[in-house]
């Protein structure tokens, strides 16, 4: 160790040289065998005279697609290649709008319905318009087919299709209720009650021109509907007098509508007959049809099928359909 460190020049050199001795062994090794490595390398190749088939599908699709004529693919809702679509100056934004998505123009008539028939929804009369002729203006036809009582959110009928209409009673509408007086007045009676079979019983009918009848239980009052029915004998004390007075009671049966009205004794009792002035608008000009209640008529062009007046009041009618369903008639619009 001590010679080391005296002559430490001399040995780095002696390291050095013994580095060098062993790196010059390596390469030596190493090139002795890049002839092996590289053997298959150097051998010739093999000959290979085949050529992969040339994949021609799209070079036919593209010769297909050469001979076809062009064309223009128009799609439904697409706008002309020249001609933009329609669009309208909102009111509120002052900004131009597609009509249609929901709005409404020509309320209530959504504007998608007039485009879906290619109706005219600037028009100003486009709701009164009647394109097929049928009778029913396109306010009508979207309203809808049959709005009786199991029907009430029938679908639209189509209006540029006249065998495509509401129902013809849809057009009628109850113009006047007309109710004519009809009274009655239990003038006095005979006989025993207790054997109400053998009395007798003074009808006055105030509204016809005849005379005063006395009639027994199962008659029918001349001139009228009524039939006598049942008596019953009532007394009320008067207490102004402190007497007893005869309120008694005469039962009449309507034989048209199974009512039943009760008669005071010398009380008049009014029991008017009803009638309904209605307003039948197709076609145009309207006209009218006087039904009295329970009445059947008829509407044109279907003759054959027959209506009913089932109750009639100030505010509206209601009517039986030749189905058996119930229809209530709406008030005339002024």
């Amino acid at each position: 160790m001590d010679w080391i460190k005296k002559h430490s020049d001399q040995f780095a050199l002696a390291l050095l040289a013994l580095g060098l001795l062993v790196a010059a062994i390596l390469v030596l090794l190493k090139s002795s065998g890049f002839a092996e490595n590289f053997s298959a390398v150097q051998t010739s190749p093999a000959h290979n005279d085949r050529i992969a088939p040339l994949d021609k599908t799209a070079l036919e699709e593209a010769t297909a697609n050469v001979s076809k004529p062009s064309g223009w693919d128009v799609k439904k809702d697409a706008g002309s290649l020249f001609v933009s679509h329609k669009y309208l100056l909102d009111p509120t934004t002052h900004r131009p709008v597609r009509p249609g998505g929901g709005g409404m123009l020509n309320p209530p008539v959504p504007d998608d319905w007039l485009l879906k028939y290619e109706l005219n929804l600037l028009s100003s009369t486009v709701l009164q318009d009647d394109p097929d002729g049928d009778g029913f203006s396109n306010l009508d036809e979207y309203l809808g087919a049959d709005r009786s009582e199991k029907n009430e959110d029938a679908d639209s009928t189509n209006p540029k299709d006249k065998e495509s209409h509401p129902p013809y009673y849809t057009k009628l509408f109850l113009k006047q209720y007309i109710a004519v007086p009809f009274r009655l007045k239990f003038q006095s009676y005979d006989g025993d009650p207790k054997k109400p079979d053998s009395m007798s019983f003074q009808i006055n009918t105030l509204d016809l021109r005849q005379p005063t009848v006395f009639l027994k239980f199962g008659d029918n009052v001349p001139g009228t509907k009524f039939k006598l029915e049942k008596f019953e004998l009532k007394s009320k004390l008067n207490e102004s007098t402190g007497s007893q007075d005869d309120v008694s009671e005469l039962t009449v049966l309507n034989t048209e509508t199974a009512e039943r009205i009760v008669l005071v004794l010398e009380k008049v009792i009014n029991s008017p007959d009803s009638y309904a002035l209605f307003s039948y608008l197709w076609p145009s000009p309207p006209r009218d049809i006087r039904v009295k209640k329970l009445q059947e008529f008829v509407l044109v062009p279907n003759t054959q099928e027959k209506y009913k007046l089932i109750d009639i009041s100030e505010t509206g009618a209601q009517i039986a359909l030749p189905s058996g369903e119930k229809y209530t008639v709406p008030l005339l619009p002024k």
